[in-house]
């Protein structure tokens, strides 16, 4: 019993369960809004006759299930689950769309704009798919230069002398050039992550905090058009636009906050690599040590 170690971790919490809940509960209460916050200020409304479909079957649900401990708890483990699946959904379209088409091709990565680097260290169109090089033409003249006036620090560089020391001590350590902002962050993580803990355990809690930022506000992207298309379907175009609105306004909101806190991310790697003295491991060894040997 000692060495059990629950499945999940913060990031399952915090980048799938609260995105997907999100979600379900999102799409399937926001059209009855008005109609709860009706009944809770007890204007004109019974829970019966005058509450949307969400709340009647909310509350028949758990009238069904009251007193039946073993099917709240099945249901229970068939919600978490469901959120738990949306979730992982929401995060491969989150993945997609805000982090591959919207910052990579857009805005580009914080090792990018930190140190101004190419992404794979070649010309992009020699890496890109069609819908890349389409996209990527469109965010160079459109996307690109709107984001960078809204979110005006995360496209800022590091100081010069900044990426001369930083260069030097990069060459020192893998015997290579800082040609692509791709080998940059990913070297750089892992070797913080063998040799210098606490600044690695640091780097994971921006990994999770940026995480729900960016999945979040995925939610909410979705839940603004899902519930604009649900409304404007049953003719309800002023709640509709208000709500996709709303929804959209929380997403913008989310998704500054994952900007800040993926380059957030980056600045805490690449600093730790810089500051720290590594503890010597076999992957790299002492080189004056073998040269006495």
């Amino acid at each position: 019993m000692r060495d059990f170690k629950l499945p999940f971790n913060l990031y399952d919490f915090f980048g799938y369960l609260m995105p997907g809940f999100t979600l379900i509960v999102l799409v399937t209460m926001t059209t009855d809004i008005p109609v709860i916050l009706r009944i809770l200020m007890n204007q004109n409304g019974s829970l019966f006759q005058d509450a949307g479909y969400s709340a009647t079957l909310l509350h028949s649900f758990l009238t069904y299930i009251h007193g039946d401990v073993t099917l709240a708890v099945g249901m229970g483990i068939f919600i978490i689950l469901s959120a738990y699946t949306f979730g992982h959904l929401i995060a491969a379209a989150a993945g997609f769309l805000l982090e591959r088409l919207i910052v990579e091709n857009g805005m580009g990565f914080p090792a990018q704009n930190l140190f101004v680097l190419t992404p794979y260290g070649i010309p992009a169109g020699d890496y890109r798919g069609k819908i890349d090089r389409f996209w990527g033409n469109f965010s160079k003249v459109w996307l690109k230069p709107l984001l960078q006036k809204i979110f005006t620090n995360y496209s800022r560089e590091y100081h010069p002398d900044f990426i001369e020391r930083f260069r030097r001590k990069y060459r020192q350590t893998f015997q290579m050039e800082m040609s692509s902002a791709h080998d940059v962050f990913w070297l750089t993580f892992e070797y913080i992550g063998q040799h210098f803990p606490t600044a690695f355990e640091r780097a994971n809690h921006f990994i999770n905090l940026y995480g729900f930022s960016r999945n979040l506000a995925m939610s909410f992207l979705i839940s603004a058009f899902g519930v604009l298309f649900i409304c404007l379907f049953q003719g309800c175009v002023l709640s509709g636009l208000v709500y996709f609105l709303f929804f959209f306004l929380i997403a913008g909101v989310l998704f500054w906050n994952y900007l800040k806190l993926f380059k957030r991310l980056n600045d805490e790697i690449f600093r730790a690599f810089l500051a720290c003295t590594p503890v010597k491991s076999p992957l790299f060894p002492d080189k004056r040590r073998h040269r006495h040997e």
